[in-house]
């Protein structure tokens, strides 16, 4: 009888353990029924739906699942895309009320003092930020009077520093959660101690000290040993800021601040993995800005050649390798390859051999609209730099010889006019994906600009002369 009250006791303490939920999420909604729900999580700006449960005729649903989920932040999603956000973190089981989707205080937590903490933050933090908004709102109005800028830069460092006082004052309120982890992460580098410099400081070197310790100290506050705060938007944001808005746009700049940034990533694989790939996915478009393929070319080298990187396939690595090799040869700062090609008296001629202080390598083709207005563009910078040491490379590609031949020159008698009737420009290295393609370069033809627009070329070359 003792043996099999043992054997009962151990069926239902194995029972009970195999049927516990470490995941358990009861949802109370007051006026909403009958209707899907989604339970996701985000990874950079991409999100991902996890489970899908059904809202009750009474408003009620509960996602469970035996094992726990990876801490970060997650949402819950109807199907008209509103939704809230949650931590999970440690605790997994607790219920959330919702009145209004829409407002914050009306949405209510049992059983999670962090979820509590969380929107009670975000609810503070939400008002701070409206009265800052109305005081740069004022500064904008008065931009014209040093008075009241002076004023109401003051009452805006002031309030700044209040809302940096009472985050500070939430995470050490909420010491060891996730919820200070992603606080913390997201507080910005301080420059208000440059304020109290002396008076006389020179406002140019003010700001150049304020930047240079803004840019330095940009990444400080993210822990980037915790793949956590990978499950919310914080390092793809801070990457998207730092990138395409801290840092001045130098290719040079911006491979050195990537050595440094992957240098810190190096902590945590997973958050290595997502710096990497971001930094590709954003530079792989190198066409988007000037420079941008000397970047990505560093990217393939330091990262693929070196085999760094494991995750993506082989097919993506030998376009990334073959496209960085394609790049190589027309790079700012590399001398441009020669070309050898014939005029239209048949005489071969070299761009390396022409002397000027600066030259216009120009690829163009016959019948293209967007030719014909770069060679309008050229002709019109000409002009305003008449007495600039200028000459044109003017290299005509896919078109045929004769037709090019029998173009008259007008305006175009003193360039170099060649053409490319043996593809002779991309066997050298240039690899023309379209045309027309202008590169400036220097009196040794370096090249300064590998991909200019024609429209921006006065800009370009009266910050070149």
């Amino acid at each position: 009888m003792i043996r099999q009250i043992i054997i009962l006791s151990l069926t239902l303490i194995s029972f009970n353990v195999f049927s516990q939920n470490d995941l358990d999420l009861k949802i109370n909604f007051k006026n909403i029924k009958n209707s899907d729900l989604y339970l996701g999580y985000y990874y950079g700006k991409k999100t991902y739906v996890i489970d899908t449960v059904k809202i009750n005729d009474k408003g009620f649903a509960e996602f469970k699942s035996a094992d726990k989920l990876p801490v970060g932040l997650y949402f819950i999603a109807l199907p008209n895309l509103k939704y809230f956000e949650i931590i999970l973190d440690k605790n997994q089981k607790f219920t959330v009320n919702v009145k209004d989707i829409k407002l914050l205080e009306k949405i209510s937590f049992e059983n999670s003092q962090q979820n509590t903490n969380f929107y009670k933050y975000k609810i503070n933090i939400a008002q701070l930020f409206v009265k800052s908004g109305l005081l740069v709102n004022r500064l904008q109005i008065n931009r014209n009077n040093k008075d009241s800028i002076f004023e109401i830069q003051k009452q805006i460092n002031t309030f700044n520093k209040k809302i940096k006082n009472y985050k500070l004052k939430v995470i050490t309120n909420n010491k060891g959660t996730f919820l200070a982890e992603m606080i913390n992460s997201m507080i910005e580098p301080d420059i208000n101690e440059f304020n109290k410099l002396p008076q006389n400081t020179n406002m140019q070197i003010q700001n150049k000290l304020r930047y240079q310790y803004y840019k330095n100290h940009f990444f400080d506050n993210y822990n980037f040993s915790n793949p956590s705060l990978l499950r919310s938007q914080i390092l793809d944001n801070k990457l998207n800021l730092f990138f395409k808005k801290v840092l001045k746009h130098n290719p040079d700049t911006i491979i050195n601040e990537i050595k440094k940034l992957t240098k810190k990533a190096e902590k945590n694989k997973s958050v290595y993995i997502f710096t990497i790939d971001w930094l590709f996915n954003y530079y792989k478009d190198y066409n988007k800005k000037l420079g941008y393929d000397k970047i990505f070319v560093f990217l393939v080298d330091n990262f693929i050649k070196t085999n760094k990187i494991t995750w993506i396939d082989d097919k993506t690595k030998q376009i990334y390798l073959q496209t960085a090799e394609i790049l190589r040869p027309v790079l700012i700062g590399k001398i441009a390859p020669e070309l050898k090609l014939k005029n239209q008296n048949d005489t071969i001629v070299s761009l390396t051999k022409k002397y000027a202080d600066v030259t216009i390598l120009l690829f163009w083709s016959l019948d293209d609209e967007k030719s014909s207005q770069a060679i309008i563009d050229i002709i019109d910078a000409l002009i305003e730099f008449k007495d600039k040491d200028i000459q044109v490379y003017s290299v005509c590609v896919n078109s045929n010889i004769n037709d090019w031949k029998s173009t008259p020159l007008t305006e175009r008698k003193n360039w170099i006019n060649v053409c490319d009737d043996l593809n002779k420009v991309n066997s050298s290295g240039y690899y023309l994906q379209k045309v027309p393609r202008i590169m400036i370069l220097d009196y040794q033809k370096k090249i300064l600009t590998n991909n200019a627009k024609s429209k921006n070329l006065k800009r370009i070359l009266s910050r070149i002369l």
